[in-house]
């Protein structure tokens, strides 16, 4: 996994805003997917995220989220690791349509989300990162009624 490719499970699935795609990798050590998302057109600063999975195939957590100027980045010098609850390593699993959400330093330079699973060998399936350029954490939209699979 990894590639930003549009390919059936590719990466760009989890920023095409539809919740009837995902984005998976199989089943592995240190999973990771980046993409390059909206945020950006505020001046290239990602101050929060959102990571929705539907909870139903295996465990997500735990994960790291990373914002960069490139692909792939999670170089502590150029990346800036996000936090949920104050923790930069989430456990939290994001359920029935509900997001985990995540706070990020709001740097400068700053287009591209990485999800890097760590620890035990697993899959990922990820339906949709959102990035919002603002640091103050988005409310969470109303998904009720939808079915996110």
């Amino acid at each position: 996994c990894g590639p930003e490719a549009d390919s059936f499970f590719g990466a760009l699935k989890a920023v095409d805003g539809s919740w009837l795609t995902h984005a998976q990798c199989w089943s592995g050590s240190n999973n990771w997917i980046s993409v390059r998302t909206e945020a950006d057109a505020g001046g290239g600063v990602i101050g929060s995220v959102q990571i929705y999975a539907s909870g139903e195939h295996d465990r997500l957590g735990p994960f790291e989220v990373w914002v960069g100027a490139s692909f792939g980045d999670t170089a502590p010098g150029s990346a800036e690791r996000c936090t949920a609850n104050g923790s930069q390593t989430i456990s939290q699993e994001p359920t029935s349509g509900m997001p985990v959400l995540l706070a990020c330093g709001g740097s400068r330079g700053a287009s591209y989300v990485t999800l890097r699973q760590v620890g035990s060998s697993r899959g990922m399936v990820v339906h949709e990162i959102v990035a919002y350029a603002n640091q103050t954490l988005p409310q969470i939209p109303d998904v009720a009624g939808r079915d996110i699979i």
